[in-house]
């Protein structure tokens, strides 16, 4: 439901609006997913939308089922891209906690 209805619905389409504590069950439930960020996801989809079957496709279906979905999540071969697409949801105070929080960094342990 928090990938499908939230992350999917609620934030990539902004199909409905809704208060604060269903987008927190959402955004913490998402991260229990691993699929990322609302912030990373959402960028995905949307590039995803706007290419969708062609290179900067994130899961382009021509480069078969598998990667289309769950290939593209195990073996991400290019950098991550540019969040310019979500700008709408960096501003949302519930959204960017999670995104830095979200990911625990074992770099200084």
């Amino acid at each position: 439901m928090s990938i499908t209805l939230g992350y999917h619905r609620l934030l990539s389409h902004l199909a409905f609006k809704a208060k604060w504590p269903v987008k927190l069950g959402v955004l913490l439930f998402g991260a229990s997913t691993f699929e990322g960020t609302a912030l990373d996801w959402c960028s995905d989809h949307r590039r995803h939308h706007k290419f969708v079957d062609h290179d900067d496709d994130p899961y382009d279906i021509t480069k078969g089922f598998f990667h289309a979905h769950v290939g593209w999540l195990l073996f991400k071969l290019r950098p991550d891209p540019p969040l310019d697409n979500v700008s709408d949801l960096q501003a949302d105070t519930l959204i960017a906690w999670q995104h830095r929080y979200c990911k625990l960094d074992w770099s200084d342990r």
